[in-house]
């Protein structure tokens, strides 16, 4: 099979390049994996400052129709003891952001694009010959190829295509997270149901999925004293006894699976090349306490589309993407240095990263 583009994953980047692309009237392809593993749902908030992004490319009505409910703020408690109240009023255009119900928003938007969606088990050869791109992969135990002279990585921190380009990554810590559904609670200090709070080992999070069901999260590091005991749920209120807000969400009649991963801040040591680009996770990975997951596979498609279109190398898409993750970088260390109670522990050296 021959196509103009391939894209290489079927997350949120994957699927906003392919609608992009299908409005500029380019071929292209989705490679997707199929795993088996269930998907986990998260409580993923999308803010104010993306959705200006998503009416810039046609799509804010989808999202909107996709989202559990709008959301107005956050709370925090970070540096000191004090609540702090994060509150969406001042932004502008839009005082709102939208939790998302990610699941049902990438099945209408693969809809949307009516995009060519061809299952794979895995990678086996990526090699590059007279211009053109040959990908060996494997489906149904067969072995296909795909012919192209652009390809696209969206595979999130996996790169799975970068790996076939031996091209390394670069991490800028070591933060994992821990993330486990529990029935809903609320605490009546606090009006939103989004909640950030730092501690000795780490900092967790709680957002509001369902009417019933709360995401809770733990971050930390190998190096950090609870990395051995985080991933089994009956020790968390031992890990999160002397916090403030954060132990009074966890159920005392529930034992749920704890779902262990990546969270650290990385990237590519090349984002672009002859003939391919990364976009989302897979160009630039960010700490999920800022928030840039779903902006930035949005934005990262969007550059991308114009870039393709224009048939153009890609020196302003690499340029821009390298810019972004350095401010993102110095943004990042600045809100983990406001905590300074507990600066000379494991978890929180491990975030003094160099820029």
């Amino acid at each position: 099979m021959i196509t103009e583009v391939v894209i290489v994953g079927k997350g949120m980047a994957a699927l906003v390049l392919a609608y992009l692309l299908k409005q500029e009237g380019i071929n292209y392809v989705l490679l997707d994996r199929k795993t088996g593993v269930k998907a986990f749902d998260l409580a993923e908030t999308l803010p104010p400052s993306a959705l200006p992004l998503l009416q810039s490319i046609g799509l804010l009505e989808l999202f909107e129709k996709h989202s559990i409910r709008k959301t107005y703020g956050y709370h925090s408690l970070w540096g000191n003891d004090r609540l702090a109240n994060h509150n969406f009023y001042f932004y502008h255009p839009y005082k709102y952001g939208l939790k998302i119900d990610k699941r049902n928003l990438l099945a209408d938007l693969e809809q949307k694009t009516g995009s060519k969606n061809i299952p794979y088990e895995y990678l086996i050869q990526l090699k590059k010959e007279a211009g053109e791109f040959q990908i060996v992969y494997q489906q149904n135990g067969i072995k296909n190829t795909l012919q192209t002279p652009m390809i696209v990585d969206a595979t999130g921190r996996s790169r799975a295509v970068l790996k076939l380009l031996n091209v390394p990554s670069i991490d800028y810590d070591g933060t994992l997270s821990f993330t486990c559904h529990l029935a809903r609670k609320k605490h009546p200090d606090l009006k939103h149901d989004v909640f950030v709070e730092s501690f000795k080992e780490g900092w967790g999070l709680v957002s509001g999925l369902k009417k019933t069901q709360n995401v809770i999260s733990i971050f930390t590091h190998r190096e950090s004293p609870i990395f051995h005991s985080v991933s089994s749920f009956q020790n968390w209120k031992t890990i999160l006894r002397e916090t403030k807000y954060l132990k009074h969400f966890l159920s005392d009649d529930s034992a749920p699976k704890v779902k262990g991963k990546r969270a650290n801040s990385s990237r590519p040591q090349k984002i672009t090349g002859n003939g391919w680009l990364v976009i989302g996770d897979a160009a630039l990975a960010f700490d999920p306490l800022c928030s840039h997951g779903i902006s930035n596979a949005i934005y990262t498609a969007k550059k991308a589309a114009a870039a393709i279109v224009r048939k153009t190398d890609f020196t302003d898409y690499d340029k821009s993407l390298q810019d972004i993750f350095h401010t993102y970088l110095k943004s990042k260390e600045h809100i983990y240095r406001q905590e300074k109670r507990w600066q000379n522990e494991a978890f929180w050296i491990n975030q003094k990263v160099a820029i």
